[in-house]
């Protein structure tokens, strides 16, 4: 499976397509993911540097793992530019490689 859900707790689960689509679509606004949800993805963590940089970090729910290991569900970016892009196994992985990214990129 490519396409994943994620649990209040961060906890991912895999699903089809349509399954993933359907989740999303119907995500109660009483969930903490709900005042997150942007396109078909979830902000966790989003910070404008002093220096004008955004880092944000995302929950893709699409498996970006294409080599195979453990699938990569989590992305930070930099803006503008894109200079940095790290993904990760795990919200706890992507929360702390968000505050390390914020820290490299406010340099």
């Amino acid at each position: 499976m490519n396409w994943y859900t994620v649990d209040e707790s961060g906890s991912t689960r895999p699903c089809g397509v349509l399954e993933y689509f359907e989740w999303h679509a119907a995500m109660p606004e009483s969930s903490s993911w709900y005042a997150s949800k942007t396109g078909c993805g979830f902000s966790i963590a989003s910070d404008v540097l002093e220096n004008g940089i955004r880092v944000s970090t995302v929950f893709l729910g699409l498996n970006h793992a294409y080599d195979g290991g453990p699938p990569l569900l989590w992305e930070t970016m930099t803006f503008p530019g894109c200079d940095i892009c790290e993904r990760y196994s795990s919200v706890e992985q992507a929360i702390e490689g968000h505050k390390a990214i914020c820290k490299e990129a406010g340099q």
